[in-house]
Formats: C-alpha cells, sequence, structure tokens
C-alpha cells in the first residue's frame, strides 16, 4: 500500500544554459483500499560548489536526510546546514501539484524542466573541489479525517535527489561575475553577499506511461543512439580520415605524417624515443593519437647505453587551487586517465590511443580551481654493455609530460556506450 514517486532524467548530461527535462511519475498501488492523497509535489534545482577548509573536495557526501514537514513550507535544500558548499545555482523551490487524489492503481506522469544559468562550471569531484548540481523533487502525502483524527494528517517530506551532470560548453567556461565575485570574497573570509545564478523551473503534466514504457522498450531518451557513436579524433583532418559517405562514424587509422609535432626523448644526449602526435590540442569525447619510435641501437661505441625497458603512458589531469591574491596556484592533486603500460625491450614502434572520457572537464580555470591537461610519460630505462648484452643495474626512470590543450566537447548531450541518464525512486507510506 502507498505511493510511490519515480523519476529519471532524459539525457545524461546537459551544457551550461541547456534545459535539463525530467519524467516524474507519482503512482498508487493497485493494493490501496482507498483512495491516495498527494499534498503538495514540489521541484527545486541548485548548484554546489564544496571545498573544505583543508582545500579538498573529496568524494561526495551523502545527502542530508531531508526535515520533516513543517505546515505547508516547502523543502529548500539551500536552507541544509553544510559549511562546506556554497550555492552557485537556484530556483526557487516550485510547487508541480497539489491536493491530488489517486484511485488505486492509477498514474500521473509530469515532464519538469530547470534552464541552467549559462557560464556554470562543469560537473567536477576533485582533490581541491568539488561542483555539484541537483534536481530535487519533494512529496508529501496526505490523508483525509478518520475515526482516528478529525482533521488532515500529512506525512513527512520525501526527497528524490537526482545529480544533474553539466558539460562545459564548446564556447568555453568563464566563471560569471557574480559567482567569481562570490568566490574571491570567499577566499578571502568574507560572508559573500552575492545571491546565487538564478534557474528557471517549470511543469506541465503528460501521459502517464504504459507498462511497455516501464520496461524501457517503447520509450527513448533523447541523446541517444541505437548504434554506437563514433569517437572523434584529436587534430583535425591529420588524425584521420572520416566516412561520412559511409554514414559509419569511424576512422581510418591515421598514418605519421610529417606534419605531426614531432619530440625526441633523450638521456646523456643520447636518443631514447621520438614521439610523433596528430595533435597537442584535443576535445573532451575524442580519441588522442601518435606514436612512438623506440631507440633500441644507439649507443656510443666501446660504452654501455640505456635503452627502455618499460613504457608507462597515460593523460594527467592537474589540480591546481586558484591564489585569489594572484600569485601562482598551488597543486592540489592530480588525476590519471587512461594508463597503458607495455614492455619495450625488443618493441620497436608503439601507436598511441587514448580516449579522453566524455565526463571529464576540458581545460579550465574558475574562481576557484585551474584544470590543466597533459600526456605523461614513464621511460622505465636499463642499461645493454657495448656488444649488445643486458647489464644488472638497478632501472632508473625517466619521466616526462607534455602539455595538452583539451577543450569541450563540440557535440555535447551525445551520451557515451557506459553511461545511462539518472533515475530514481522512493516509496511513501501512507497508512
Amino acid at each position: 500500500m502507498g505511493l510511490s514517486l519515480d523519476a529519471q532524467l532524459e539525457r545524461w548530461g546537459w551544457e551550461d544554459g541547456g534545459l535539463v527535462s525530467c519524467r516524474v511519475t507519482l503512482a498508487s498501488a493497485a493494493s490501496s483500499p482507498t483512495t491516495e492523497w498527494i499534498d503538495w509535489l514540489a521541484l527545486q534545482c541548485c548548484g554546489f560548489v564544496h571545498q573544505s577548509a583543508g582545500g579538498s573536495g573529496g568524494a561526495p557526501k551523502p545527502s542530508p536526510t531531508p526535515p520533516a514537514g513543517s505546515g505547508t513550507a516547502l523543502h529548500d535544500e539551500t536552507l541544509s546546514h553544510d559549511d562546506s558548499r556554497s550555492c552557485i545555482l537556484n530556483s526557487q523551490p516550485q510547487v508541480v501539484t497539489a491536493g491530488l487524489a489517486l484511485l488505486p492503481g492509477q498514474k500521473v506522469a509530469y515532464l519538469v524542466t530547470a534552464r541552467l544559468a549559462t557560464g556554470l562550471p562543469p560537473t567536477f569531484s576533485g582533490h581541491a573541489v568539488r561542483y555539484e548540481y541537483l534536481l530535487i523533487l519533494t512529496v508529501r502525502a496526505m490523508a483525509p479525517p478518520s475515526r482516528f483524527s478529525q482533521a488532515w494528517s500529512r506525512s513527512p517530506d520525501y526527497a528524490v535527489r537526482l545529480p544533474v551532470r553539466v558539460i562545459a560548453a564548446a564556447h568555453g567556461t568563464h566563471l560569471p561575475a557574480p559567482l567569481a565575485l562570490a568566490a574571491a570574497e570567499r577566499a578571502a573570509g568574507l560572508a559573500s553577499r552575492v545571491p546565487p545564478l538564478r534557474c528557471e523551473v517549470s511543469c506541465e503534466e503528460v501521459a502517464a506511461s504504459s507498462e511497455e514504457d516501464d520496461d524501457g522498450e517503447e520509450r527513448g531518451h533523447e541523446g541517444w543512439s541505437d548504434e554506437e557513436e563514433g569517437r572523434e579524433s584529436c587534430g583535425g583532418a591529420q588524425g584521420g580520415e572520416r566516412r561520412e559517405e559511409e554514414g559509419e562514424g569511424s576512422w581510418r587509422g591515421p598514418a605519421p605524417t610529417s606534419s605531426w609535432p614531432s619530440y625526441r626523448v633523450q638521456r646523456d644526449g643520447l636518443l631514447i624515443a621520438q614521439v610523433q602526435l596528430a595533435s597537442v590540442e584535443c576535445c573532451v569525447g575524442g580519441v588522442l593519437r601518435g606514436t612512438i619510435e623506440l631507440e633500441q641501437t644507439a649507443r656510443e661505441r666501446g660504452r654501455a647505453c640505456a635503452v627502455c625497458d618499460r613504457l608507462v603512458l597515460s593523460l594527467r589531469l592537474s589540480e591546481l587551487v586558484v591564489n585569489a591574491r594572484g600569485g601562482p596556484g598551488t597543486l592540489a592533486g592530480t588525476h590519471t586517465i587512461g594508463r597503458q603500460e607495455v614492455r619495450t625491450r625488443h618493441l620497436r614502434r608503439w601507436t598511441i590511443e587514448i580516449h579522453l572520457p566524455e565526463h571529464m572537464p576540458p581545460q579550465i580555470t574558475t574562481a576557484e580551481v585551474s584544470l590543466t591537461w597533459a600526456l605523461a610519460f614513464s621511460f622505465e630505462l636499463g642499461s645493454l654493455e657495448s656488444d649488445g648484452s643486458a647489464r644488472n643495474q638497478t632501472p632508473q626512470r625517466l619521466d616526462w609530460e607534455l602539455p595538452l590543450t583539451v577543450y569541450a566537447t563540440p557535440t555535447p548531450g551525445v551520451a557515451p556506450a557506459f553511461e545511462s541518464p539518472q533515475s530514481g525512486s522512493i516509496h511513501i507510506p501512507t497508512r
């Protein structure tokens, strides 16, 4: 017995300034002995930046338990006590429906939307800062007078909090002046007087889903495709030729050309490797491509030389805490993506192909943090005698980082194969 609230976002992510849409279904259990009543269903969209005293965003904390209903006041997420976060986006709680009666087994559905402000930082959880956005649906049930009570009784508030993934826009992320001013005041230890950016929400009643819809057989999700989307190769036309005439969205594997940027890795004047990349510019969701030519025979006459025994390659996202006084930032930590390792003693050439996940942020600077990207190489060097035999010696390591420029995805909202829209469901007891 009782009521259920089901909510599902229509897409896996939105650009800042985009229109977040969510399908909400209220249903009364078929076994309910009588009509079930909804006091109200409310909607709110919020965004927060989390910073601790130690400058660490850390892992997401569990959402606070919503307070019990009090009078007719709607739950406001921004009034929850959490000193580690500051509100950067907010809509006032808005009633979706009120005084709704549901017969046993009856469903009613709504399409709720929230227009995000432009210039928002993308969703990100790092060492120094965490940006999160939430679509909050709060519901309260009520029961008519009975022989046990002469007045309407009301349940506590029940809430579903759906994380909304905000993707950096292709035009770049620049923190709006109100947020930049608020962040500067927080960094200076002042109470921020600047209100958060506004977010407009709306709703409309739609046809309740059928049983086939519940199984996901009839209703699709905006931004999804039955066929796997092709990933863009970084470096424009030099990264490969796109087979548009075949409609496959795939790439003919790139071959190194003289126009590719080339980098020489040396130790004590001896060549260890030569790296070629299609481009040092990449977009989120793209593939970084290139080749590594490993030098195995270069050695000085009559002397032992260093050769590469093992190579570790990865994308590295560095997180710098912005200095409010304009000085250099402080490194808060790094994130390693797409780590690859290969034994190279007898390897002559290795092809680089690393996918930059769609959910990662581009190279941006906000009021709290600066994010930069690099391609990180770690060469483990062994030694050869002059006759080519291996020398028993502790391997040495040569680390090198190649700075990259990572842009926002030019096609936001296209869901990668491993992503699905956020959803949530709660049961509201009424007896």
